[in-house]
């Protein structure tokens, strides 16, 4: 869940500092066209998967959504070139610090 700017807490009872930032999680129903049956295998296999199975698992998902991502802000400025996607990517996912960084760093490189 995304953190939520608050005046109380969620119990109401105890006032935090004006501006102040809470988390507040609350339970989200999964959104999924999966059917119930073939979720409940595709769990089993993941279950009785190998440590290294899953890990390797988890590298292509990781993987894959940093591509989309990219791909996502490419599509968005169709017109930026690869590096300005790329700060652009980096600004999203680290923040305007590193892209700053990175652009100073990637403008010397080019002098």
């Amino acid at each position: 869940m995304l953190p939520e700017r608050t005046g109380r807490d969620t119990a109401g009872t105890a006032p935090t500092a004006p501006g102040s930032l809470r988390i507040e999680c609350r339970h989200v129903e999964p959104l999924t066209d999966t059917d119930p049956e073939a979720a409940r295998v595709q769990l089993e296999l993941l279950r009785q998967a190998s440590p290294a199975r899953r890990v390797r698992l988890a590298l292509s998902l990781s993987r894959s959504v940093l591509a989309l991502s990219f791909e996502g802000i490419a599509r968005r400025r169709p017109h930026a070139s690869r590096e300005e996607v790329g700060l652009e990517f980096v600004r999203l996912h680290y923040g305007q610090d590193l892209a700053d960084e990175v652009e100073r760093h990637l403008r010397s490189a080019r002098r």
